[in-house]
């Protein structure tokens, strides 16, 4: 992370900006409902159809699902966004889809 003594260069700015924009249309096209429903399902079941291997994995799958929880909040901003600009629910929906 950059120093907060520093102010930010105006090249820094725009590679940030920039890399913003590039993340809010990764997070758009990823269905992280059903990602999610999937890690509750394996949380609620691995424990009891295998629980040794529950046991290895459950910290690096609590990891991804809080991940996965701050993209889907990420991606409801990014859809509240792009209907203050005008979008509509097909608009997005064809954005979701094409990329």
């Amino acid at each position: 992370m950059a120093d907060k003594q520093t102010p930010m260069s105006e090249a820094d700015y725009t590679m940030t900006q920039q890399r913003l924009l590039l993340l809010a249309g990764f997070v758009l096209q990823l269905d992280l409902d059903a990602f999610l429903e999937r890690i509750q399902t394996a949380e609620t079941l691995c424990p009891l159809f295998d629980p040794t291997l529950y046991m290895r994995g459950a910290e690096k799958l609590g990891q991804v699902r809080d991940l996965a929880i701050a993209a889907n909040e990420l991606r409801g901003v990014v859809v509240e966004q792009l209907r203050e600009d005008g979008k509509t629910d097909a608009d997005i929906e064809r954005l979701v889809r094409e990329g």
